[in-house]
Formats: C-alpha cells, sequence, structure tokens
C-alpha cells in the first residue's frame, strides 16, 4: 500500500491510496472462495464443483466490488495508522479505479484533526500577583460567619429600621371601600429589601407595631373584575409585630460552642491561614492562565468549521436545556441580556475557537513533550474525589466509568502536568500586590483548574 497526502483547506486531507495488484487479487480470490462454498451445483458437494462451472454461476462484478469495498476500509484504516493522521469525522470515499496493472487506487477525502505549530512555551516571562490578606478581610469573615448564626427577636416597642421584619396584616381599598378577598394576614417584609411591595421599605422605617402605613397603587388592567381593572387603589397595613436582627456576639465561649475553635485569637489564626491559602491558590491560577495565554497567542492552527459547529451545537444545547428547567426559552433569554440572536451566535462562535484553540494547544505540547498520566496517578485522583464525595473508590469509579467523566479526569491531570511544565520552566517574578480592601473568595474544590 502507498498512501500520499494532500491538505487542503479548513483541516481536510486527500489520501490517495494504492493497493498492489498482487493485494487485489488475493482478496478477490478470498471473496470468490467464500461465496463458492454457498454456490448448490446439481451432483457436486458445495463448493466442490469444477470452477470453470462456478463461475459461470457467479456474479464476478459483484465479486470484485465486495473485494474491492473490503480493501477500501482496510486500507483506509492502515493508511490513517501509518499517517498519524486524527480523523473528526467520517471520509469521503471519492474516484475509486483499477488500474491497466491490476491495481486498485481511490481516494479518501475526511477531515482531521489540525496541525498545530507551537511557539515559545518554554522559558516564558510572567509575574505572579499575590494579595495579602489584611486584618479587614479575617474581620469581614468573621462578620459573615457571624451572620449565619443570625436569630431575630419580637420586640413590642421597637422602631422599624432596615434589615428588620415587619408583619403585617393588609387589605386593598378601592375608592374607600374593602376590596372582597383581598386580607392577608402575617405577611413578612424584610425592610429595605422587599420586591412585591417596594413603596413599603421606606414607608415602614420608623413605625412601630400597631403603626398603620398606607401606599397607593393601581390594579392591573387585566383585573378579572372589569369593572375595577386599571383603578386607583391604596394598600392599607397594619404593623402587627418587628423582628430585629440579632447577631451573637463574638466571644471564646461562642466560638467554641458554635465552631469547635478554642477562642476568637484561634479563629482569626485559622480564617487568616484559609484566606492565605486562598490567595495562593488564585495568584497560581491567574499565572497558569498568563502562561497559557502566551502559549496560545504565539501558536498557528486552522481550526475545521466542523469542530467549531459541533462546539456551538453542543454549548447552546446546555444552554437550552438550563432554560427549559428555569422555564425560560431562548428568545425570553436573549431579550433579558439585550442581545440579539446573531450576537449569541457570534459570541457562541468566538468562545468556539478560544476554547478549541487552547485544548489543541495544550494537546500539542502534551505529544511534544510525551506527557501521560500513569494508573497509579489516575487511580489517586479517584480515591480524592471519592473521600469529598463521601463514597468508596470503586463507587467512584463506577460512577465516572457510566457518564462518560474518567477521560475528563485523565484529560484534567494531564493539562494540570502541561500548566505545570510551563510554570517549571518560566522566569517568573512575584510581586504583593497593595489593594486597600482585597476581594477575597472561598477555596475552590479539590482537582477543578
Amino acid at each position: 500500500m502507498q498512501v500520499n497526502i494532500e491538505r487542503r483547506e479548513n483541516g481536510e486531507v486527500d489520501l490517495t491510496i494504492s493497493v498492489a495488484a498482487e493485494v487485489v487479487a488475493k482478496e478477490i480470490e478470498n471473496v470468490f472462495k467464500e461465496t463458492a462454498r454457498d454456490v448448490q451445483i446439481p451432483g457436486f458437494r458445495p463448493g466442490k464443483a469444477p470452477r470453470a462451472i462456478i463461475e459461470a454461476k457467479l456474479n464476478q462484478d459483484a465479486i470484485r466490488e465486495e473485494a474491492l469495498e473490503r480493501l477500501t476500509h482496510s486500507n483506509y484504516i492502515d493508511a490513517l495508522e501509518e499517517t498519524g493522521l486524527n480523523p473528526i469525522d467520517r471520509a469521503k470515499i471519492e474516484k475509486s479505479e483499477m488500474q491497466e496493472d491490476g491495481s486498485f487506487v481511490f481516494h479518501a477525502l475526511v477531515t482531521v484533526m489540525p496541525e498545530v505549530k507551537l511557539g515559545d512555551y518554554r522559558g516564558l516571562k510572567a509575574t505572579k500577583s499575590i494579595m495579602p490578606v489584611k486584618e479587614e478581610a479575617i474581620d469581614a469573615e468573621i462578620n459573615r460567619i457571624r451572620k449565619h448564626f443570625t436569630t431575630y427577636a419580637s420586640l413590642p416597642d421597637h422602631v422599624i429600621a432596615k434589615t428588620d421584619i415587619a408583619i403585617i396584616d393588609y387589605v386593598m381599598e378601592v375608592e374607600g371601600k374593602i376590596l372582597e378577598g383581598s386580607e392577608v394576614k402575617g405577611y413578612p417584609v424584610e425592610v429595605g429589601s422587599d420586591t412585591l411591595f417596594p413603596s413599603l421599605n421606606e414607608e415602614l422605617i420608623g413605625k412601630k407595631p400597631g403603626d398603620v402605613v398606607r401606599v397607593e397603587g393601581k390594579l392591573p388592567k387585566n383585573y378579572p373584575d372589569a369593572a375595577l381593572a386599571d383603578k386607583a387603589m391604596v394598600y392599607v397595613a397594619t404593623v402587627s409585630e418587628v423582628k430585629t436582627m440579632v447577631i451573637p456576639e463574638l466571644t471564646d465561649e461562642w466560638t467554641k460552642a458554635n465552631l469547635e475553635v478554642e477562642s476568637v485569637e484561634q479563629l482569626r489564626k485559622e480564617i487568616g491561614q484559609s484566606l492565605e491559602n486562598v490567595a495562593a491558590y488564585q495568584a497560581e491560577q491567574s499565572l497558569r492562565d498568563n502562561l497559557l495565554s502566551q502559549v496560545v497567542q504565539a501558536a498557528e492552527v486552522d481550526i475545521p468549521e466542523i469542530l467549531v459547529n459541533r462546539f456551538t451545537a453542543s454549548r447552546e444545547a446546555e444552554v437550552m436545556e438550563e432554560l427549559q428547567q428555569d422555564g425560560l426559552d431562548l428568545d425570553t433569554f436573549l431579550r433579558r441580556r439585550n442581545i440579539t440572536r446573531a450576537d449569541w451566535d457570534s459570541r457562541l462562535e468566538r468562545d468556539a475557537r478560544t476554547q478549541l484553540k487552547s485544548y489543541l494547544v495544550v494537546q500539542a505540547i502534551e505529544k511534544a513533550e510525551s506527557i501521560k498520566v500513569s494508573d497509579e496517578e489516575l487511580k489517586a485522583e479517584i480515591e480524592l474525589l471519592a473521600q469529598r464525595d463521601k463514597v468508596t473508590p470503586t463507587a467512584k469509579k463506577r460512577e465516572l466509568e457510566s457518564r462518560g467523566g474518567l477521560e475528563d479526569v485523565y484529560t484534567r491531570l494531564s493539562r494540570g502536568k502541561v500548566l505545570q511544565l510551563l510554570v517549571d520552566s518560566a522566569e517568573i517574578e512575584v510581586q504583593e500586590l497593595n489593594i486597600e480592601e482585597p476581594v477575597q473568595t472561598e477555596s475552590p474544590e479539590h482537582g477543578k483548574e
């Protein structure tokens, strides 16, 4: 077999595959013998009649076509292995011809994973910026924890302020008369945040239990009673109870009883260490992103449209599924974000090309550096994931295999190795940021890039 490669635009490759005459003849003979075994000739056992008689009974063109079809399939597979091409779609077989010398030539047009021309990816320069953990950040985290233990106390003479809960009874009045069926008792208003009665947020401030508040409004145009539709109305709300937020005092006794931490000082140390870990993680991730961005920008790759189309279709399907769960459609989704369908399609395509190029560049570095994930490394990661999810490693592996997630774990680990290679070979300058109020976030889950 001989293979010639002609590369075309958009990731297409034209393979010209030539099969030697003796190979063709042997395959035709194999198909003839297989077919001859089933031929019934009176006076002879199956397959034992003279060849000339059997040939007269068989369709020689059909035998040759079957042989050439088999040769096409097997030699196409061999050609892919020989050339190292990685197809991403089924091949189109064109111009299949028997030659005068008995050989067979056919063309296979196939779209393959694109070649990546890597630029420099070792010895890059980058800055690793670390966010210092300040006392203000520790205070903010402690306050967040304290608010988690908030309770509400009912105070008879308390003057309503923002964040209080006002329990109200209300009715609706139209033209000085109470609207039948409009009475509601015990409605809780989170003062300052209520969205059902936005105007009540300000009106209730300064009031006490027993006070009455009147808020003007309007009945909807589609109100069931046409005679009242679109008419002016008044909400008459009576404050029946006020509950105010009580945040626990920060003491050694409280931290020990509720957080299983011996003292406030120990709590501050643990929170400080946690925030430092988060800052270090964020700095490392930002550094990796910076280095990978440099590598991707320096690389050259022509991404086939078929890959872009598959990516955008998959992403859109994910969004549609999410919208359906929320009871929305795509038109509503786009309208709320004030973007057109053309804008949406453009964003999907842009994101597809960005992510696909990054993926292909990482794969190219894996190949260039012979990066592999060992069975032991894969097993260790599965054990960590099982520990996180509080299941056995066997159960976690079975769950990953059932949804095709094992390959995702392998890909993530190999990607991590590529990123670590970029870091290890880079010239990195470490600097500490000086920002008045740094934003600290929670630590990411184990294993996420």
